[in-house]
């Protein structure tokens, strides 16, 4: 009986470092991380079709000739710590996010190198038919939004197509703190006369190879932040 004793207690052992390992976040759960501070995570930069810009003074004035309050031209830092919003690892795969509003549950999972926090709660899209501007703004980004189960609609109907989604944020882990990732984004298509603006800002990263979306017409901002949590 003692031998039996011992052995299962070795088994116990084995299952747990196992458990240990599979686990590469490899946090103390729970882990509550308390967001304190927004702050920007690259400079401002411009894009054509014929590739980068890197004449400062030009990103300078075109960022101010659109006046968006999505971009900053300097290094700034600020305190969010009155948001009171929360990111809590429960596991190696599951996480909440609470803001002053309401709690989400997200899964977590592990994809180039990020951390890939995704809702638990679907939601339906109505989507108009895919212009050039949200190609563009989907090709940008590191980790392509979730959509499943799409259906076209009938004409008439007001959108072109319903599908579902989750919502997404990418994160990284770094010493005791959690970063959550923001791409800011501005696409000016046309002439000097006749022009679209469209702007988004994000949860997610900048993926360069979409700029090869970018037309004759385009130019195109983008800037990385991140939101800083620390752990409580």
């Amino acid at each position: 009986m003692k031998n039996l004793y011992l052995l299962l207690l070795f088994l116990a052992s084995l299952t747990a470092c196992g458990d240990k390992e599979d686990d590469a976040i490899g946090l103390d759960y729970p882990a509550t991380f308390t967001l304190t501070k927004h702050s920007t995570a690259s400079p401002v930069r411009m894009f054509t079709a014929n590739g980068e810009v890197k004449d400062q003074a030009v990103i300078r004035s075109f960022t101010q000739r659109i006046n968006m309050d999505y971009f900053s031209l300097e290094n700034t830092v600020l305190d969010i710590s009155s948001w009171s919003e929360q990111v809590t690892f429960l596991n190696g795969t599951e996480a909440e996010v609470k803001t002053s509003s309401r709690s989400e549950g997200y899964e977590v999972s592990q994809k180039d190198g990020d951390l890939l926090l995704t809702a638990k709660k679907e939601s339906t899209i109505l989507s108009p038919s895919q212009t050039h501007s949200s190609k563009v703004a989907t090709g940008i980004l590191k980790h392509k939004p979730l959509k499943y189960n799409e259906v076209v609609l009938p004409p008439g109907s007001g959108a072109s197509s319903s599908y579902t989604t989750r919502a997404q944020m990418v994160a990284s882990l770094k010493d005791a703190e959690v970063h959550l990732h923001q791409l800011a984004h501005a696409l000016k298509s046309g002439t000097q006369t006749s022009y679209s603006i469209n702007a988004s800002k994000v949860l997610n990263k900048f993926d360069v190879s979409g700029v090869a979306l970018l037309q004759a017409t385009d130019t195109l901002l983008v800037q990385e932040f991140v939101m800083v949590g620390e752990k409580k």
